[in-house]
Parts: structure tokens; C-alpha cells; sequence
């Protein structure tokens, strides 16, 4: 807050004898003076400046072109931006995991059972090499969807020949196990 407190600045009251015309104008000024001490700060204007080569960028660059990461905005409205893009991602996510991957329909739809595909994920090692490494995909689908993606993945293709079973989700390249079964208690 800027060098003002109530002492400096106490809340007019209307003095006798004074116009309404006349308190509103001393009133205004009051409330101009309150809303000039509470603007938000801004972290960053029109512009960042790099940590590594001292460049001036524009206010929305991710990277400078040194390839050095730039902060991200702090102000009150990108703060803000950030939070709801991350929740609406948040929403579309839990409502992609409620349906089946193949087939489109509710997971609580259809035969009970559900299965998780095997896929290929690329992994790196602490000295850069990268490698393939079996983990199953995050999604769980039908189980009866499962099987009949990987028997229809079986059948040769007239102009291609036999093609890699794919993750349904993911489309990474599955692996023996294709999928695992979860099977859930019956009623």
C-alpha cells in the first residue's frame, strides 16, 4: 500500500451547512485515492527479461530465444487463467475415463468385467538412452472390447499384411500380455 493510511486520509463525513453535490465530489476523491493505493502490482508488464542473457522479451514468450525458459506471468489474471484451464482439463479427463476407449459407451455399460492395455512406453535412463519398457496404459476399457480389438488386430490386411496391435487410448504398439484383466465382484 503506498504511504497512505487513515490518519492521512480519514473517511469524509458531510459537514453541516455543505451541499450533497459538494460531499459526493469530496467522497469520490476519498474512493479515487483508496482505489489508486490498492492497484494490483504487476510482476510482469510488457515484458520479461531473461535470467541468462539479459534479453528483453514480450510479456507472452515461454522461452527466449538464448532457449532458456521464461517465468510465467504472475499476475492476478494469469494466476487465474492457469487455475481454470487446469480444472477444466481436470473435468475432461474424469469424464473421458468414464466411457470405453473401443466401443464409446459407459464403462458401467456392457459385460462387467473391464480390462487395461499392455502398451510400449518410452522411457530414458539416467545417461540419455532411450528405451521401450511394458506398463499398462491408463485407461481401462471393456474388457470384451479388448479381446475383440486384439483378434481383429490378428487378421491380415490386404494391402499391409499382419499390423501391431495398438493401445485403443494411447495408439502405442501393445505387447504380449496385450491387455490384463480386472475383474470386478459380482452382485
Amino acid at each position: 500500500m503506498s504511504a497512505m493510511s487513515s490518519a492521512n486520509t480519514p473517511i469524509p463525513i458531510q459537514e453541516t451547512g455543505e451541499t450533497a453535490s459538494a460531499f459526493l465530489l469530496r467522497y469520490r476523491a476519498y474512493q479515487a485515492i483508496l482505489s489508486a493505493a490498492f492497484e494490483p502490482v504487476h510482476t510482469f508488464g510488457s515484458e520479461k527479461n531473461c535470467g541468462s542473457c539479459n534479453r528483453v522479451n514480450g510479456a507472452a514468450t515461454k522461452t527466449c530465444p538464448c532457449g532458456n525458459k521464461l517465468l510465467l506471468s504472475q499476475t492476478a489474471f494469469a494466476i487465474a487463467s492457469r487455475k481454470a484451464r487446469a480444472d477444466r482439463k481436470a473435468r475432461t479427463l474424469a469424464k473421458d475415463h468414464d466411457f470405453c476407449a473401443v466401443c464409446q459407451f459407459p464403462l458401467a455399460k456392457g459385460g462387467r468385467d473391464l480390462g487395461v492395455s499392455m502398451c510400449t512406453k518410452e522411457a530414458t535412463r539416467g545417461n540419455g538412452d532411450v528405451y521401450y519398457k511394458l506398463a499398462p496404459c491408463g485407461r481401462a476399457m471393456h474388457l470384451k472390447c479388448l479381446k475383440s480389438s486384439y483378434r481383429k488386430s490378428l487378421e491380415r490386411h490386404s494391402t499391409f499384411g499382419l499390423l501391431p496391435n495398438k493401445c485403443a487410448h494411447c495408439q502405442m504398439k501393445t505387447e504380449s500380455p496385450h491387455f490384463i484383466e480386472l475383474f470386478l465382484p459380482r452382485k
